[in-house]
């Protein structure tokens, strides 16, 4: 079932607010993964597959972008398509995932990462929260 509020989110994360750009400033706090330190993080949040799936945006000093995220459980796998190509690291959880037309799936696991061409698609599931970072390689 969906959280009814974000303190989940919350709980892995410490927000230092600003008024600059409509973002949060942001400090990712995971044994597994350090830190991200001196980026922002735009509020609005990226919600797919009804809340199955969310998102923000982190943006570093340099301009460039990640997406950080969670996946939540459910009973069918989740499809993506990708523009550019993609690296996702797997920060906490377990996921099966099958890329592109591939009939076969392959285990992920926290401290682990797959890649996605550009222009593809990939399908995951998990049997429990797992939380990412797309790294975006194009």
């Amino acid at each position: 079932p969906l959280p009814t509020n974000f303190d989940w989110l919350v709980e892995r994360a410490h927000w230092n607010y600003s008024n600059q750009n409509n973002t949060k400033c942001f400090i990712w706090r995971n044994s597994r993964s350090g830190q991200f330190d001196h980026v922002s993080v735009l509020k609005k949040s990226n919600v797919y597959f009804g809340g199955l799936c969310i998102s923000h945006i982190v943006q570093f000093e340099d301009g460039t972008k990640k997406t950080l995220g969670v996946i939540l459980p459910s009973e069918n796998a989740l499809t993506f398509e990708t523009h550019v190509p993609e690296r996702m690291e797997i920060v906490s959880g377990e996921c099966r995932v099958q890329i592109g037309d591939s009939e076969e799936s392959e285990l992920f696991r926290a401290g682990q990462s797959f890649y996605v061409p550009g222009n593809s698609r990939f399908k995951i599931e998990t049997d429990d929260v797992l939380d990412y970072v797309c790294h975006f390689e194009g």
